[in-house]
Protein backbone atom coordinates (compact mmCIF):
# COMPACT_ATOMS: atom_id res chain seq x y z
CA UNK A 1 0.00 0.00 0.00
CA UNK A 2 1.75 3.50 -0.98
CA UNK A 3 -0.53 5.72 0.64
CA UNK A 4 -4.11 5.69 2.96
CA UNK A 5 -5.49 4.24 6.23
CA UNK A 6 -4.77 0.43 7.16
CA UNK A 7 -5.43 -1.33 9.71
CA UNK A 8 -2.29 -3.12 11.22
CA UNK A 9 -3.36 -4.49 14.37
CA UNK A 10 -6.35 -5.96 14.49
CA UNK A 11 -6.64 -6.96 17.86
CA UNK A 12 -5.91 -3.12 19.02
CA UNK A 13 -7.90 -1.62 17.18
CA UNK A 14 -5.21 0.58 16.08
CA UNK A 15 -5.09 2.58 12.76
CA UNK A 16 -2.24 3.99 11.09
CA UNK A 17 -2.07 6.22 8.14
CA UNK A 18 0.37 4.79 5.08
CA UNK A 19 2.95 6.81 2.97
CA UNK A 20 5.31 4.67 0.83
CA UNK A 21 7.63 7.62 1.85
CA UNK A 22 6.99 7.74 5.39
CA UNK A 23 6.13 4.33 6.74
CA UNK A 24 3.35 3.65 9.00
CA UNK A 25 2.15 6.63 12.24
CA UNK A 26 0.12 5.94 14.09
CA UNK A 27 -3.39 7.87 12.84
CA UNK A 28 -3.97 9.65 15.73
CA UNK A 29 -0.68 11.50 15.58
CA UNK A 30 -1.60 12.19 12.24
CA UNK A 31 -2.15 15.95 11.52
CA UNK A 32 -5.13 15.35 9.53
CA UNK A 33 -4.54 19.40 7.93
CA UNK A 34 -1.28 17.30 6.03
CA UNK A 35 -3.03 14.38 5.27
CA UNK A 36 -5.77 16.14 3.09
CA UNK A 37 -3.49 18.31 1.58
CA UNK A 38 -1.40 15.65 0.34
CA UNK A 39 -4.47 13.70 -1.17
CA UNK A 40 -5.88 17.12 -2.25
CA UNK A 41 -9.52 17.09 -1.46
CA UNK A 42 -11.27 15.80 1.48
CA UNK A 43 -13.68 12.72 1.47
CA UNK A 44 -13.34 11.18 5.17
CA UNK A 45 -15.46 7.78 5.94
CA UNK A 46 -17.70 7.90 8.39
CA UNK A 47 -18.38 4.90 11.59
CA UNK A 48 -21.53 3.07 11.64
CA UNK A 49 -23.42 0.42 10.10
CA UNK A 50 -23.50 -1.39 7.75
CA UNK A 51 -20.11 -0.68 6.36
CA UNK A 52 -17.84 -0.01 9.88
CA UNK A 53 -15.43 2.20 8.54
CA UNK A 54 -13.08 3.87 10.93
CA UNK A 55 -14.35 7.41 12.12
CA UNK A 56 -12.61 9.64 10.31
CA UNK A 57 -14.89 12.83 10.32
CA UNK A 58 -15.19 13.41 13.78
CA UNK A 59 -16.04 17.48 14.78
CA UNK A 60 -12.53 18.40 14.94
CA UNK A 61 -11.88 16.15 11.75
CA UNK A 62 -14.45 18.04 10.47
CA UNK A 63 -13.35 21.74 11.57
CA UNK A 64 -9.28 20.92 10.52
CA UNK A 65 -10.75 20.23 6.61
CA UNK A 66 -12.72 23.73 6.55
CA UNK A 67 -9.34 25.15 8.06
CA UNK A 68 -7.17 23.82 5.30
CA UNK A 69 -9.97 25.58 2.68
CA UNK A 70 -11.63 22.53 2.14
CA UNK A 71 -14.55 21.29 1.28
CA UNK A 72 -15.83 18.44 3.49
CA UNK A 73 -17.51 15.16 1.59
CA UNK A 74 -18.07 12.43 3.63
CA UNK A 75 -18.92 8.74 2.77
CA UNK A 76 -20.88 6.83 3.37
CA UNK A 77 -24.70 7.55 4.96
CA UNK A 78 -26.78 4.75 4.95
CA UNK A 79 -29.08 5.21 7.75
CA UNK A 80 -31.10 7.64 9.72
CA UNK A 81 -29.52 8.23 12.66
CA UNK A 82 -25.55 8.59 10.55
CA UNK A 83 -27.53 11.51 9.12
CA UNK A 84 -28.73 13.14 12.46
CA UNK A 85 -25.23 12.42 14.21
CA UNK A 86 -23.30 14.80 11.50
CA UNK A 87 -25.94 16.74 10.89
CA UNK A 88 -25.93 17.41 14.61
CA UNK A 89 -29.01 16.41 16.22
CA UNK A 90 -27.08 14.13 19.09
CA UNK A 91 -24.78 16.69 20.24
CA UNK A 92 -21.64 14.87 18.44
CA UNK A 93 -19.13 17.86 19.01
CA UNK A 94 -19.55 20.26 21.43
CA UNK A 95 -18.88 23.87 19.73
CA UNK A 96 -16.16 25.81 21.07
CA UNK A 97 -15.20 29.37 20.56
CA UNK A 98 -17.19 29.30 17.49
CA UNK A 99 -15.12 25.71 16.39
CA UNK A 100 -16.97 22.36 15.97
CA UNK A 101 -20.54 23.70 14.52
CA UNK A 102 -22.92 21.37 13.03
CA UNK A 103 -23.58 19.57 10.55
CA UNK A 104 -20.18 18.15 9.89
CA UNK A 105 -20.05 18.13 6.36
CA UNK A 106 -21.07 20.44 3.09
CA UNK A 107 -22.14 17.80 1.08
CA UNK A 108 -22.13 13.47 1.13
CA UNK A 109 -21.91 10.58 -0.57
CA UNK A 110 -24.74 7.81 0.39
CA UNK A 111 -26.00 4.08 -1.27
CA UNK A 112 -29.59 5.86 -0.32
CA UNK A 113 -30.35 8.81 -1.97
CA UNK A 114 -34.13 8.67 -1.11
CA UNK A 115 -33.55 8.28 2.79
CA UNK A 116 -31.13 11.23 2.64
CA UNK A 117 -33.71 13.53 0.70
CA UNK A 118 -36.42 12.40 2.93
CA UNK A 119 -34.18 13.30 6.07
CA UNK A 120 -33.07 16.68 4.35
CA UNK A 121 -36.53 17.69 3.78
CA UNK A 122 -38.12 16.75 7.29
CA UNK A 123 -35.50 18.38 9.02
CA UNK A 124 -35.66 21.45 6.94
CA UNK A 125 -32.55 21.18 5.41
CA UNK A 126 -33.84 20.98 1.83
CA UNK A 127 -34.75 24.71 1.02
CA UNK A 128 -36.43 26.54 -2.23
CA UNK A 129 -35.77 25.89 -5.01
CA UNK A 130 -35.00 22.14 -4.81
CA UNK A 131 -38.08 19.59 -4.61
CA UNK A 132 -39.73 19.86 -0.59
CA UNK A 133 -41.34 16.27 -1.76
CA UNK A 134 -39.73 12.90 -2.52
CA UNK A 135 -40.23 11.80 -5.53
CA UNK A 136 -40.46 7.91 -6.22
CA UNK A 137 -37.70 6.82 -8.09
CA UNK A 138 -39.54 4.82 -10.12
CA UNK A 139 -41.44 7.90 -11.45
CA UNK A 140 -38.13 9.64 -11.99
CA UNK A 141 -37.08 6.97 -14.66
CA UNK A 142 -39.92 6.28 -15.75
CA UNK A 143 -39.83 10.29 -17.16
CA UNK A 144 -36.50 10.03 -18.16
CA UNK A 145 -37.65 6.79 -20.69
CA UNK A 146 -35.89 4.18 -18.64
Amino acid sequence: MTGGIEKIRPDEGEWYAVSGKNGRTPYYKCELYHICQWNGSSGPCIAGAPNDYPELNQPWQDYLIHKAGMKNHPYTFDTYDQMAKYFGQYNFGVEIDGKYKAPYLDALFTNHSDMSINYMITQGWRKSPASETLVDAKVVLERLGY
